[in-house]
């Protein structure tokens, strides 16, 4: 059963409104929507948005390639457990359901922000199902424990525990906060191994506004895989990159170079 959207895209490229689709992945339904046609491209928003949000800014994609967004669990219209178990890997395993659910043997991938960590996994573990992958805005995880893991990992504990807390957080409002903490809790089970990470063979294009703290992750992520193709959109920062006309040109003209055979 399907339901129409209302969809405003800052793209010039326009169609009917896309439809929510959903599928179940091991018992948590994800809603998805797609349009366009081509090469499928499978693309993942970031922390407190979804595929609407997300397609705002990426709908140009369409023009050349069949697009397909989903909302990550505990997000948007999909279901949002409250137990941190159902995060971590399972963000990963959602991919890899999907284009199963859609019959899809070999896909781009394009994340960002939090979106780009359920690329690392699978396509380390999946490279054989990948054309190609984008990391916008961040790089994927081969550690963890840093002072930054353990102060967000101490943040989201504190606010399952306290009401108080959920209230205070900003950016977070009207959204399940305690579906939200589960998955930034389950995060260090996106972690990969820097030696996955190097033997990648698929082409891989990294993204990234030269003011987004993101930009040292991705510079690390390019030491480890130095065929790893870098851009850097001056002056813009981690919300304001995708925005930028060249965000999307950029990973167009990747694409374009790198069809699937």
């Amino acid at each position: 059963m399907t339901t129409t959207i209302t969809l405003i895209a800052s793209s010039a490229f326009s169609q009917s409104p896309p439809e929510n689709q959903y599928f179940d992945s091991d018992g948590v339904r994800i809603r998805y929507i797609e349009l366009g046609s081509g090469e499928p491209v499978i693309a993942i928003h970031g922390f407190t948005r979804n595929s609407d949000t997300w397609l705002e800014r990426i709908s140009g994609l369409a023009e050349n390639h069949r697009l397909i967004l989903f909302d990550q669990r505990g997000h948007g219209l999909s279901d949002k457990p409250h137990s941190v178990s159902d995060y971590g890997r399972e963000l990963g395993h959602d991919v890899i359901r999907l284009m199963n659910h859609l019959n899809i043997p070999k896909a781009h991938i394009l994340g960002y922000s939090i979106g780009v960590a359920p690329i690392g996994m699978a396509i380390t573990e999946n490279e054989t199902r990948f054309v190609s992958a984008v990391f916008g805005g961040g790089a994927p995880r081969w550690d963890w424990g840093e002072e930054r893991d353990l102060l967000n990992q101490y943040r989201y504990e504190r606010m399952l525990r306290s009401p108080r807390q959920q209230q205070a957080e900003s950016g977070m409002e009207g959204q399940d906060q305690i579906a939200l903490a589960n998955l930034r809790l389950g995060e260090k089970e996106l972690v990969v191994s820097k030696e996955s990470l190097s033997k990648l063979g698929i082409p891989i294009f990294a993204i990234v506004g030269s003011e987004d703290p993101a930009l040292e992750a991705v510079n690390k992520f390019k030491n480890i895989l130095p065929a790893i193709e870098l851009r850097v959109i001056e002056g813009e920062s981690h919300i304001s990159a995708p925005e930028n006309p060249e965000f999307v040109d950029s990973i167009q003209d990747f694409f374009a170079r790198n069809k699937l055979n």
